[in-house]
């Protein structure tokens, strides 16, 4: 096995994603052959050198896990908030390395996949793969097509982390129906920003009502129960996977 970066590792491990295991570096949680490794970038050879976390080994997974969960409306998206009343922990099987694939905000609702299997997770959150999502919104107001015209051309949006002005674009969108003060569309996005969909029709005076991701890349949701998690399909692994290679 070649040399790999230790973030790389440790996502690969099913420890976390690449992003936590960062941080987890910074802070000198992750030990090298005895030692904190605190520095990004520092490469690894799996097969000499020892990696420890919480005073355990980290060592390659053999099988790795695939789930889809149907996130209930109110449950946050990640496996440790102390300021959240309820997170998608207590709807998943107790498997060590379990973590989610991106985010899906408290208000929202639908289809989260859930790994533990780190290089899987980063081809679909990565922008590059431009993995499509789509999703079932409820706006309150009249969308009509020159808005989401709009929305396809760019709208600059403030990041809610560090204040910086982004361009936030949909692939596509849909009115599905309209009825008294209310428009029901599909909305499909190629990269996504926080709560990048509310903040679009947001910033055209719009306020969204409801919102369901129901397909990630060529996995559908489908009829799968508010709550309830099962196992993807060799098919739909391998869908995901052959997309992102």
């Amino acid at each position: 096995m070649e040399p790999l970066r230790l973030q790389k590792y440790l996502s690969d491990c099913g420890v976390c994603s690449r992003r936590k295991a960062e941080e987890l570096i910074v802070r000198g949680e992750i030990f090298v052959n005895g030692s904190p490794c605190t520095i990004l970038g520092t490469k690894i050879d799996p097969k000499k050198d020892k990696v420890e976390y919480k005073s355990k080994v980290v060592s390659p997974r053999k099988n790795h896990t695939y789930l889809m969960l149907n996130k209930p409306r109110g449950v946050t998206c990640t496996l440790s908030d102390h300021h959240a009343e309820e997170t998608i922990v207590s709807l998943l099987p107790k498997i060590p390395h379990l973590y989610p694939v991106g985010r899906l905000d408290k208000d929202s609702e639908g289809l989260i996949l859930v790994t533990t299997d780190g290089t899987f997770a980063q081809k679909i959150m990565h922008p590059k793969y431009t993995c499509e999502k789509e999703y079932l919104v409820i706006c309150v107001g009249d969308v009509t097509p020159r808005h989401l015209e709009t929305m396809q051309q760019g709208i600059t949006i403030r990041d809610e982390d560090t204040g910086i002005e982004k361009i936030a674009h949909i692939k596509s969108g849909t009115i599905t129906k309209k009825e008294t003060g209310r428009t029901y569309l599909t909305i499909i996005l190629q990269e996504g920003q926080k709560r990048q969909i509310r903040r679009m029709f947001k910033n055209l005076d719009f306020t969204v009502q409801y919102l369901k991701r129901v397909r990630i890349g060529n996995v559908k949701l489908g009829t799968l129960g508010k709550g309830l998690c099962r196992k993807l399909t060799s098919q739909e692994i391998a869908s995901l996977t052959l997309m992102h290679r």
